[in-house]
């Protein structure tokens, strides 16, 4: 510590810069998400909900595990519905997103896991018909508690991946 403590007023606070980068430096990865979902009950009301997210997530390193990174987004999103014409809607949903990156030393591709757990919806449907008006709340049996989860690969050689899933729901 001395002799190191010696150099540095050797060569004075001009000649040393110690900056973040000194030594070993972890990748940062920034992921950009688009995601769809649409859910279709023909005769239902409503006949169709779908919604659309783009965001992005920064990942950390996690310490004491080399080459894994995490990070987490929140958003409400917006439920689109197709309604009979005498009737409004609107809804939202709640969704936590958990994403999770290795970096492969080797090759340096980045295998990518995310989890995405939505609460249960709010919004409300109103029909008119003649003088009356009727309201219902969105059903929560059909989004409620909708649990996403996949795993992509992204090569080291790229820049962006995009990968596409769908699921049907009895």
């Amino acid at each position: 510590m001395n002799k190191a403590q010696k150099w540095v007023d050797l060569v004075g606070k001009e000649g040393y810069t110690a900056s973040p980068e000194c030594g070993c430096v972890l990748p940062k990865i920034k992921l950009k998400i688009h995601h769809t979902w649409l859910f279709e009950v023909p005769g239902g009301l409503p006949s169709r909900q779908s919604s659309e997210a783009s965001f992005e997530v920064n990942l950390r390193p996690v310490e004491g595990r080399p080459g894994y990174s995490e990070g987490q987004f929140s958003l409400n999103r917006r439920i689109d519905m197709t309604l009979p014409r005498n009737c409004t809607g609107n809804g939202s949903v709640q969704e936590r997103w958990q994403l999770n990156a290795l970096t492969d030393p080797g090759s340096g591709s980045i295998r990518v896991w995310h989890t995405q757990l939505d609460e249960e919806p709010t919004g409300q449907i109103e029909c008119r018909q003649g003088g009356g008006v009727g309201k219902m709340n969105i059903d929560p049996g059909v989004l409620a508690g909708l649990l996403g989860a996949g795993e992509t690969v992204i090569p080291a050689d790229s820049t962006s991946k995009t990968v596409k899933a769908s699921s049907s729901r009895p």
